[in-house]
């Protein structure tokens, strides 16, 4: 993330802002969104920004990290199949392959390709 100056902060519209009337947080890229995110969190525990600016901010930077009225994926959902992991080979550890498969219910079929592919 290049180093945003005052000039060019002020260059920017308010869209760009998550909170626009105070042009705060900056969300004009993905790398800005999450850390407008976490830094409007530490403001809202310090007890600075509310409930509602809190909110503001998230709706602004999910919108910019996933896409306008897009839902952020669920916990755990590494959106990869198991096949996927088995496809791209040994840069993946075991660990990520077993845990996928478990979860996609599949063990079976991912251990039958590792011994296939280790010549077993």
């Amino acid at each position: 993330m290049a180093k945003l100056t005052t000039k060019a902060r002020g260059k920017l519209s308010d869209k760009d802002f998550a909170l626009p009337k105070q042009r705060a947080y900056p969300v004009m890229d993905k790398a800005r969104a999450r850390n407008a995110k976490a830094r409007a969190s530490q403001m809202f525990k310090a007890g600075k920004i509310s409930k509602d600016e809190l909110a503001m901010v998230v709706k602004a930077a999910d919108d910019k990290l996933y896409g306008k009225g897009k839902k952020k994926p669920k916990k755990g959902d590494t959106g990869v199949t198991a096949r996927q992991i088995v496809k791209r080979g040994r840069n993946v550890p075991p660990a990520d392959v077993e845990s996928v498969a478990a979860r996609r219910g599949d063990v079976a079929k991912v251990a039958a390709k590792r011994a296939k592919r280790s010549g077993r």
